[in-house]
């Protein structure tokens, strides 16, 4: 009876995924490609990721969890792999990102194994940028983990620092970080930050100094947008 009943769970997986899981994924590209071809996006500073891709150089491009699908198209756009996570939800995610033009890897979202960081350190190795969400999967919201600097450390690629903002946005306060989710048609500003490379003699208090550094950085960079946004004395930004 075990052995029957396990042998019908398997049955109903298809690739990693439950087969009610298809039918969410089919329901959710569609709605999905109408609201991001819908956002009329606005990247500023991107010389920041141009310079590097142009010399050839691979990156990490980091944004809070929250602004995820304000950074789709940006994603798409440049060829950037994200990083999914291997529970169900980051599958279903990476499932429908598949469908919008990006391309995601499973792996270990919380970083906290060796072979997570050697997987994707493959991937820069390849000349492939990466897309992380430093906060993710479950925050705490908008504090930075060590990860992303360690990958950066063991590569020698720069992390490259985002922000991005919804004129007209939900922020889903149950969420653990208040997702947003923009509404169709909205305007959509987002921001590239400078370069930051991670010396490779960095030790862990460094990194942890380092982590807090970029933490400033890109919330310093949506605070230069929301001042944009609203006009505010002094907030400036190049298209």
């Amino acid at each position: 009876m075990v052995e029957g009943s396990s042998k019908r769970v398997e049955s109903d997986r298809i690739g990693g995924l439950r087969r009610g899981d298809q039918a969410i994924i089919a329901l959710l590209a569609p709605l999905g490609r109408s609201l991001i071809s819908s956002l009329r996006v606005r990247l500023h500073d991107r010389h920041h990721f141009i310079r590097l891709a142009d010399a050839g150089q691979p990156f990490i491009f980091v944004i809070w969890h929250s602004q995820l699908l304000l950074a789709v198209q940006t994603a798409a756009e440049q060829g950037i792999v994200t990083l999914a996570s291997p529970t169900r939800d980051g599958q279903i995610g990476a499932a429908v990102a598949r469908h919008l033009g990006v391309e995601s890897i499973t792996g270990d979202s919380r970083y906290q194994s060796l072979a997570a960081l050697r997987q994707l350190a493959g991937h820069l190795r390849q000349g492939r940028s990466l897309g992380l969400f430093p906060d993710g999967p479950s925050g705490p919201a908008r504090r930075m983990k060590q990860g992303p600097l360690a990958l950066a450390r063991l590569t020698g690629c720069p992390l490259v620092p985002a922000a991005s903002i919804a004129h007209w946005g939900l922020g889903l306060r149950s969420h653990w970080d208040r997702f947003v989710l923009p509404l169709p048609f909205s305007r959509v500003d987002g921001v590239v930050g400078a370069p930051l490379w991670i010396p490779r003699e960095a030790g862990p208090a460094d990194l942890e100094q380092l982590a807090r550094e970029l933490e400033q950085r890109m919330n310093a960079l949506e605070e230069r947008l929301r001042g944009l946004v609203s006009g505010r004395p002094g907030a400036s930004l190049s298209g």
